[in-house]
């Protein structure tokens, strides 16, 4: 296979090769499972691999940056320069007015603009007025919704246009942004003040290179490669230096179907928002968190590969070819764990933040009934059992940390980033035994220095999930239908009088 000499910046060497150490290909301890190995940007790697054998959790950047998006997402915020964000699979979002004016004889009508995200998106579906649709029969002739789904050769808003045209002009398309225009009359009855305005969306067409079309998909190799290519919001990386083999057979891998409880589900989806105002390692982070993968630079080319279980053993390393001193790190207390929380965004509650958890007793007696417990955000996850299983596997992953460090000839170029070895070597007393490489860095001395994590296919394996728990449904009635009373009658008379205190009569 051809050379791998990983690239990155070097304010992210530590973390490319930590992540590596913990569960494999991702850590456990830290922030999400899918890392960038090799490299977006920067120069050579030839410092801080020593990092990969320090016992030193990852920063909690991602959980941090989840806990945001759970409060900014679904609110409405009033701003003309606010990032846009890219919406990637089927999302709920809240939006940004940009523009908000009254109208009407006697100002009776409001009109908003909501901007939602960038586009061109597959589709604009239910839109909703503090949580309720705006077809409800509540909303009935007071509400006028018109969607523009964001192609770059979009027309301003006619209706828009006609109600305010001194406001409103043709020249106001807002090309490549998916926004919705309401026209909404008052109502004390409908509406309490100005309603917060959220909307069920299908994010962007992203380009399929299995079959050359540009369309909607929820795939996460296929909106990695969407974003790693997009000039607009994205890394702007040419085409050419994708190599969309490795992405086309890793968005198969995504669409596998795996066994879940509510039925055959693809094995991995990417359903979230990207903040275009974040840090571009933090987005592709966890864009690849959704489907366990990490990026590779090799040959020239941004590879994917998704952490599954490999047929092939690319490549040995025995005493033939290993040259000088061994470095060896066993797995610490601190990089395993007996139970995984992963954080995702639940549609079955309104899209609010929820847990899947995945705990092992088993793994928890081995560690002398002590719980070791860690915590991963998932913030382009939004199915329950497709979290539960992303945190069943960095739980069995992580019971598996040996990692080595060690100079081989220049042979070892045979075998590349990702690729699964067979180490046979006598001073640590191995045969065969299986590694991923983590790293490969060529040195001046024509030798190759090789950095590898323990891998063992049985931690691939997925157990039966846990069945969701059903939440019982609320029997209050809905407090905007109201039941006309039935039964009254009218009556009169001086029996029906009323004599207060001081002598006043109320009929």
């Amino acid at each position: 296979m051809p050379a791998a000499i990983p690239i990155i910046a070097g304010a992210f060497v530590a973390e490319a090769v930590t992540v590596l150490i913990g569960p494999a290909l991702g850590s456990i301890a830290g922030v999400a499972i899918g890392k960038v190995v090799g490299g977006i940007a920067g120069g050579v790697v030839s410092a801080g691999l020593s990092s990969a054998f320090r016992d030193k959790p990852e920063p909690q950047g991602s959980v941090q940056s989840f806990e945001q998006q759970a409060r900014g997402a679904l609110i409405n915020s009033a701003s003309t320069v606010d990032p846009i964000p890219v919406i990637y699979g089927t999302r709920r979002v809240g939006g940004t007015r940009v523009f908000t004016e009254i109208s009407g004889s006697a100002n009776e009508f409001l009109n908003l603009i909501v901007m939602l995200a960038e586009g061109e998106v597959s589709a604009i579906n239910t839109v909703y007025l503090d949580d309720v649709a705006s077809t409800d029969a509540r909303f009935s002739g007071l509400v006028t919704l018109v969607k523009h789904t964001g192609a770059d050769n979009q027309a301003a808003d006619s209706a828009l246009s006609a109600e305010l045209p001194a406001k409103w002009s043709a020249d106001h398309r807002l090309r490549g942004v998916a926004y919705v225009y309401l026209k909404l009359q008052f109502s004390e009855s409908a509406f309490n003040g100005l309603p917060t305005v959220t909307a069920d969306v299908d994010g962007k067409l992203v380009y399929d290179p299995r079959d050359a079309t540009t369309k909607f998909s929820d795939n996460p190799a296929l909106c990695l490669r969407d974003y790693l290519t997009n000039t607009r919001y994205g890394r702007g990386i040419p085409a050419t230096a994708i190599d969309d083999n490795s992405f086309s057979a890793a968005a198969n891998v995504c669409d596998e179907l795996v066994s879940a409880p509510s039925g055959n589900q693809a094995r991995y989806t990417c359903d979230g928002l990207v903040d275009t105002d974040a840090d571009l390692i933090d987005n592709v982070n966890a864009l690849l968190g959704s489907c366990r993968g990490f990026l590779v630079y090799s040959g020239g080319k941004h590879k994917l590969v998704i952490d599954k279980a490999e047929a092939d053993v690319a490549f040995t390393f025995t005493e033939d070819n290993i040259v000088g001193a061994w470095s060896i790190k066993n797995a610490s207390k601190r990089s395993r764990a007996n139970r995984v929380k992963a954080r995702f965004f639940n549609p079955d509650r309104r899209w609010q933040p929820d847990l899947a958890i995945f705990d092992s007793s088993a793994d928890r007696s081995s560690d002398n009934g002590v719980l070791l417990e860690h915590e991963i955000a998932l913030p382009f996850t939004s199915n329950l059992y497709r979290a539960q299983q992303i945190a069943m596997l960095a739980e069995k992953s992580s019971r598996f940390g040996i990692a080595c460090r060690f100079r081989a000839t220049i042979e070892g170029l045979q075998c590349e980033v990702g690729d699964i070895v067979n180490i046979t070597h006598s001073t640590p007393g191995w045969s065969a035994k299986p590694f991923r490489v983590s790293r490969i860095e060529l040195l001046n001395s024509d030798e190759v220095e090789v950095t590898a994590v323990e891998y063992q296919a049985s931690a691939y394996s997925l157990d039966t999930l846990a069945t969701a728990a059903t939440v019982p449904a609320t029997n209050l009635p809905n407090p905007f239908s109201v039941t006309a009373p039935a039964g009254l009658g009218l009556t009169s008379g001086t029996a029906e009088l009323f004599v207060a205190g001081d002598g006043t009569v109320h009929s």
